[in-house]
């Protein structure tokens, strides 16, 4: 894997889902929140912007096999090497998942 690569982490928040790419070590390129795996499927298979360079997957929730199926699985030694990567894009669904909790169960006014 070269120290640039796209990584599609993907995770489920509620009934979207989360789709955070980074690049490589330089950490996050995109977050996207979508409604279902179609779409991201959708921009990678048709190559729509940055979606046609996406060549690895860390799906946290096992949410889209049919994208496992086409992207590389991120293995352990990359795990280590782009570390702070992704440990951001888990601060950043962590904390969607804390917003949208307050949003969806906070009284209506």
């Amino acid at each position: 894997m070269k120290k640039e690569s796209r990584i599609l982490v993907l995770s489920r928040i509620d009934s979207s889902l989360i789709a955070i790419v980074l690049r490589g070590i330089a950490g996050i390129e995109h977050v996207l929140l979508v409604d279902s795996c179609n779409d991201i499927l959708d921009l990678i298979v048709r190559g729509k912007s940055f979606g046609g360079e996406i060549k690895y997957l860390l799906d946290v929730d096992g949410v889209c096999p049919e994208i496992a199926k086409m992207l590389v699985p991120i293995d352990e030694k990359s795990l280590e090497i782009y570390r702070d990567s992704i440990e951001n894009a888990f601060r950043i669904i962590e904390e969607l998942r804390l917003r949208l909790s307050i949003l969806v169960h906070s009284p209506k006014s």
